[in-house]
């Protein structure tokens, strides 16, 4: 093994002993770390609206606006499909 491989077994073994000598210590840490960022995360939201990742001054978001406002803005796609010969049954 390279010289590397024993620098992180060393720190494995003093992180592993660190634990253990301080298991209740470690395991509240983690309680409340896992807790601050849990009641953190209900503040976090997705936003699908394009709109949110360009600026207003942008020239493709102008540009597609303007689109929009001459054509409509229907996101929506209707295929039809008929038969080359007789009726759908």
């Amino acid at each position: 093994m390279g010289r590397s491989y024993e620098f992180i077994d060393h720190f494995a073994m003093g992180l592993a002993r660190i634990v253990i000598k301080y298991r209740w210590l470690v395991v509240v840490a983690a309680l409340a770390i896992t807790m601050a960022i849990g009641s953190g995360g209900r503040l976090l939201e997705f936003s699908n609206k394009y709109r949110d990742f360009f600026s207003d001054s942008n020239p493709e978001l102008e540009a597609f606006e303007n689109l929009q406002a001459t054509y409509t803005k229907n996101d929506n796609f209707l295929f039809v499909l008929t038969p080359n010969e007789g009726e759908v049954t």
